[in-house]
């Protein structure tokens, strides 16, 4: 795990556009958001994964096999129902 540091007088954008971890080519990023653009996210999300829920049962794969289960995961621990 490679951890870079943005430049002292770094812009607000260059922050935000800043890799900051590198792990096993998966990058983590920061995303602002305010809380009406949090809710629009995390609706497209739940109807995401309420989808992925009533069609999984027919196929191999697992809630767990998509990238967008995780990233509900994180939307739910950012909004408190861990």
């Amino acid at each position: 795990m490679a951890t870079q540091y943005a430049r002292q007088n770094a812009t607000n954008s260059e922050l935000d556009a800043k890799q900051i971890i590198t792990n096993e080519d998966k990058m983590a990023r920061m995303l602002r958001l305010n809380n009406d653009q949090f809710d629009a996210l995390y609706d497209v999300v739940e109807e995401t994964i309420i989808n992925i829920r009533e069609n999984i049962e027919d196929t191999d794969l697992e809630l767990d096999d998509y990238e967008i289960y995780e990233v509900w995961n994180q939307l739910n621990k950012i909004r408190g129902k861990s």
